[in-house]
């Protein structure tokens, strides 16, 4: 640590404040407005980083108690947290998965994490013909089909905000929701919102409390974090078996690789 450098200290926990400053390497020379000082003891921080995204969308477009959130992907680290999340504010979450062998296991098990409905794509198609969620906000993962009908969930100036695109299929939003419904279609990018670097002080203090609010919840037991193993580097094709092996139910352990002192390089 450079001797003009207030901001940290030797053995702080950092992360990059913004994007593309090189992080795949053992040692870097970085200027101190680059990086985030993370306070506390949080071991495993790097699933709260994945957290920023669902604050930053949950808390742009206003949503209160007695709201609905409808997504698609329940069963990522992402839906994890949205359900938590949304459970902690008092907000409905609908959510959608693809068909499996043992869809019940996982239904329960995102029920038991806070669900309110959980639906396979085939019955939320069938649903949402008959029945008006009214949704404020839809997340979309996959594109497709599956986010063409959440867009149909949307009530009047509803929100589809599209982060992933897993089918490998355009986004499509259902023709109805866009003329009657007055419904918007936006993407979020998280690098984008990181590598905002003429906003970069301000976006720090955001992210200061957006992480104490996290690592509150967090240390109370309101957050719990997704099944995940440490792996060294040196693992890594037992980690790409782990993280492949078909699962009838799709409750998998997320593959977490650490280096020297469990500091996480990539999930």
């Amino acid at each position: 640590v450079g001797s003009d450098v207030a901001e940290f200290k030797e053995n702080d926990l950092i992360v990059p404040a913004i994007s593309g400053i090189g992080t795949w390497c053992s040692h870097g020379i970085y200027d101190s407005k680059e990086l985030f000082l993370v306070e506390g003891d949080v071991k495993d921080f790097i699933f709260l980083q994945i957290l920023q995204l669902l604050i930053e969308c949950l808390k742009t477009l206003n949503l209160s108690y007695g709201d609905i959130v409808v997504q698609n992907g329940a069963n990522s680290s992402v839906g994890h947290f949205v359900i938590q999340i949304c459970r902690i504010l008092g907000v409905k979450t609908v959510n959608v998965v693809r068909d499996r062998p043992q869809i019940e296991i996982l239904k329960n098990h995102l029920k038991k994490s806070g669900a309110d409905e959980v639906y396979t794509e085939k019955e939320f198609s069938t649903l949402i013909r008959s029945k008006k969620l009214k949704a404020k906000l839809a997340l979309n993962c996959v594109g497709g089909n599956s986010g063409m009908f959440l867009s149909r969930a949307l009530e009047f100036g509803g929100t589809m905000v599209t982060y992933g695109g897993m089918s490998k299929i355009p986004v499509y939003v259902a023709t109805s929701s866009v003329i009657f419904a007055n419904t918007k279609s936006v993407g979020f990018w998280m690098s984008r919102w990181y590598g905002m670097r003429q906003n970069i002080e301000l976006r720090n203090e955001e992210r200061k409390n957006m992480y104490k609010e996290l690592i509150g919840w967090y240390k109370n037991g309101e957050l719990t974090l997704p099944k995940y193993q440490r792996k060294n580097l040196e693992e890594y094709k037992d980690a790409i078996n782990q993280s492949t092996q078909p699962d009838p139910s799709s409750i998998k352990s997320k593959q977490i690789f650490t280096k020297k002192g469990n500091h996480h390089y990539f999930d």
